[in-house]
């Protein structure tokens, strides 16, 4: 402990003439070693998002206290700000469990936005609220976030979309097990309220307005949210083979040379594109090709539409699916 303390001691003092966020960072280093490799990480930081380096160091800071990668969360500064990947990085664990990682989480929020009234920010702000009721009701995060983006539009208002989403997920958690609809997620439980009688749907949703509100809202837009979901799921996957393969090599690559070398899409081959490999991968993990090749032998000239029930994707991600396993002769034309 004395030693410990020695170090951390020795780190705060070669630092004491330094601006408040590269003090920040002496303040959460083990030692000396410790927070040298937290500078060299902001330096890192600063070159893959683009900003200064005294951002970059606020955001190491705020990565290593609350507990998640600010070096992978680096790529997404161009489009979001290092303050708000901050603010949802930091809650991921508390909002889905451990379910989603940081990266999957941020790239499920805006997929959402894309094609919601709402910004990353603003959609961001709702998750809270909304996972509050879906750890009641056992909603998955793809759910929650694909309801939360739909909703907005719907209600406009990202606010009022999360307040009742939370209220209908709460309802359904506490006043549904005589119904069977307690902890069956948000869509399996609207489709069974849709298929209620009349009274029984009456009771289970009570006197609530916003919980009927909620309902009617997730029942007129159930098609949209479930395509939302689909394309949320893919922005998961496909986030998830960034975070294998493209953010150990991007790393050493800054590690080895300092620098890291920009390329337009434009300039590369399909094969040697990072985001047209990710989708190769998210295709294949969410729709194998022996699976595919059973569900096309019973299709009967509904093959894509069978694809994005089965594996719950975006009928744009089964023609793309459904095209490459032509290419290879694998599925008849």
């Amino acid at each position: 402990m004395e030693k410990y303390n020695e170090e951390k001691a020795k780190a705060v003092e070669s630092i004491s003439a330094t601006k408040d966020s590269r003090r920040s960072l002496g303040q959460i280093a083990n030692d000396s070693n410790d927070y040298q490799a937290l500078v060299d990480a902001s330096n890192r930081v600063a070159i893959a998002g683009g900003i200064d380096r005294e951002l970059a160091q606020d955001f190491v800071f705020s990565g290593r206290s609350e507990g998640f990668d600010a070096e992978a969360l680096a790529k997404f500064i161009p489009v979001v700000s290092a303050d708000s990947l901050s603010k949802v990085a930091g809650q991921v664990n508390t909002l889905y469990g451990g379910s989603l990682s940081a990266e999957q989480t941020i790239n499920a929020v805006l997929s959402g936005a894309r094609s919601s009234r709402l910004n990353f920010e603003d959609l961001s702000s709702g998750l809270a609220s909304v996972a509050e009721g879906g750890r009641l009701q056992k909603s998955s995060a793809e759910e929650q976030i694909g309801s939360l983006s739909v909703l907005a539009s719907y209600f406009k208002s990202g606010d009022t979309a999360a307040d009742r989403l939370k209220a209908f997920q709460t309802r359904m958690a506490l006043g549904g097990q005589e119904f069977g609809v307690a902890g069956m997620g948000i869509v399996d439980a609207t489709r069974a309220i849709q298929g209620m009688s009349p009274e029984d749907r009456s009771k289970l949703l009570g006197e609530s307005q916003e919980v009927n509100a909620a309902f009617s809202a997730l029942a007129e837009n159930l098609p949209t949210i479930q395509q939302r979901i689909h394309e949320i799921n893919g922005a998961i996957v496909n986030e998830a083979y960034h975070g294998l393969q493209h953010r150990h090599q991007i790393k050493n690559l800054l590690i080895d040379t300092g620098k890291l070398v920009l390329y337009r899409r434009s300039q590369l081959v399909p094969t040697e594109d990072p985001e047209w490999q990710a989708n190769v991968f998210a295709s294949c993990i969410l729709m194998p090709t022996r699976t595919v090749q059973m569900v096309a032998n019973e299709a009967h000239g509904k093959l894509i539409e069978d694809m994005m029930w089965l594996f719950g994707v975006s009928k744009t991600a089964a023609k793309v699916r459904l095209s490459q396993l032509r290419r290879q002769g694998l599925i008849p034309d």
